[in-house]
């Protein structure tokens, strides 16, 4: 919190990342807030998810009732 100009406290947001450093100054860590981790978190997982799309897109394909059959018969399923 701060003070206001008449004294009163106001609400200050907090960074959403701290960096870390070690006693010379070299960076060794970060912190970030719920929010920004989960954001980074979500768009990482996104990122992975487009990749395996795109080195799969032109896989053969199998009608899932197929595949269905394939997994019943190996006890997964």
């Amino acid at each position: 919190m701060s003070k206001s100009t008449n004294g009163t406290s106001v609400p200050t947001k907090a960074p959403s990342a701290q960096i870390l450093r070690d006693a010379v100054g070299k960076q060794v860590g970060v912190f970030l807030d719920m929010k920004t981790y989960r954001k980074m978190l979500q768009d990482l997982e996104d990122s992975y998810d487009i990749q395996q799309i795109q080195e799969t897109k032109n896989d053969a394909r199998h009608p899932w009732s197929e595949l269905k059959k394939q997994l019943q018969s190996e006890g997964k399923l």
